[in-house]
């Protein structure tokens, strides 16, 4: 899958013209929801549609009315392209009654929904998305954080997500790299916001003691450069794979890394047999040993709910779920403003979870900093060391 362009951003204005009239109408519209019927949308990936399901069962748990307010969840279908996300947004900001929109699983894709759901005003809650650029300055990202809230004079910034940030990430694959011996890294992206920006993050944290070069996605500039590693920052697997591929034949022994967006059984089926012994995905995640007792309950609830264990990432769109669950119950009788319900969710400060403790800040960040790292194994990414 291509990663997010910088045009297909600025279209987004555009998009939301169609359903709400144009974007000086967003400015104006009441944040205020008529009626007691609250309704919370769902995006999600073919890829992962573990999500979703344990977002519904969240709400399950959780039961579907908070004081006044009935809670209606709706589903949107898997979206995997930008087209599809900018439809999924707006779909959820065509309805008067959307109070949060749980979004985008795939790294990068909350850049499509995120200015649509930001120009009314709505909370989006991503449980996967850990984009730094969506919360924080990156020197790589023209605009950055700003350019993706275009009324945020009006609301302030409106997206937050339960993963830990690609910075947080990249800082821990710096120090894995460094664990194993590596000595020179060289460090290369698909041109992506979402891929300059974790690869600028992950050369700046090579700091002392590892040399880090960048340079375009080539196997011959590697081998010129004389690294003993490479770091890929990217979504398309296929695109990747095919790189660490070429590297593994020119340079057989570099160490192949790869960040949270490659974290899926399409990027490591398309490895060769000898890249695949050589490769690191990073990704927010626990292992099992690693859950607390709150953790282990939704995995006995999920499987006995769906008949299969839940995917290592299905916990964080729990966790969405209960999290914007939370900011509606704490918004209290004003439930009914969007507004009130987004700076309620800025303000959590939850323990005891599925997570552990959890607090989200001013610019949506999560204070978790769970990571994990997987290898191939059976043609399939396996998580080994947290």
């Amino acid at each position: 899958m291509r990663a997010p362009s910088r045009f297909a951003r600025a279209c987004t204005c555009v998009a939301v013209a169609a359903v709400i009239g144009g974007c000086s109408t967003a400015q104006s519209t009441s944040s205020t929801i008529s009626g007691t019927n609250l309704t919370i949308y769902a995006s999600g990936s073919s890829s992962a549609p573990d999500v979703v399901a344990a977002e519904k069962l969240a709400l399950q748990q959780n039961g579907d009315t908070i004081g006044k307010y009935h809670i209606t969840f709706k589903s949107l279908p898997a979206a995997d392209t930008i087209k599809q996300v900018a439809d999924n947004a707006r779909t959820a900001v065509s309805n008067s009654s959307t109070v949060a929109y749980l979004g985008e699983v795939v790294p990068g894709m909350s850049e499509q929904s995120v200015p649509i759901t930001n120009e009314l005003g709505i909370l989006e809650v991503s449980p996967t998305d850990n984009a730094l650029e969506l919360t924080s300055p990156s020197p790589v990202v023209s605009g950055s954080q700003n350019t993706f809230y275009p009324s945020r004079s009006t609301y302030g910034y409106t997206f937050g997500r339960i993963v830990p940030s690609s910075r947080v990430e990249a800082a821990d694959l710096v120090t894995e790299m460094k664990s194993l011996g590596v000595t020179k890294l060289y460090v290369a992206n698909d041109g992506s916001d979402y891929g300059q920006a974790i690869a600028h993050a992950v050369k700046v944290d090579a700091g002392s003691g590892l040399s880090a070069v960048a340079g375009p996605p080539s196997a011959s500039s590697v081998s010129s450069a004389g690294a003993d590693a490479v770091f890929y920052g990217g979504t398309s697997a296929s695109a990747a794979a095919a790189f660490f591929n070429a590297v593994a034949t020119s340079v057989p022994k570099a160490k192949l890394f790869a960040p949270s967006a490659l974290d899926n059984d399409a990027f490591a089926t398309a490895l060769s047999s000898a890249a695949a012994p050589n490769v690191y995905v990073s990704a927010p995640g626990f292992l099992h040993s690693q859950l607390s007792s709150e953790g282990l309950a939704f995995e006995s609830a999920f499987t006995t709910a769906y008949g299969h264990a839940p995917a290592q990432n299905a916990i964080f769109g729990f966790m969405a779920m209960r999290a914007v669950l939370d900011a509606i119950r704490n918004a209290g009788a004003a439930a009914d403003n969007r507004t009130d319900v987004a700076n309620d969710f800025f303000a959590l400060n939850l323990s005891d979870t599925v997570v552990g403790s959890l607090k989200i800040t001013k610019d949506g960040d999560s204070s978790l900093t769970a990571i994990v790292f997987s290898r191939v194994r059976g043609g399939k990414l396996a998580p080994f060391k947290s």
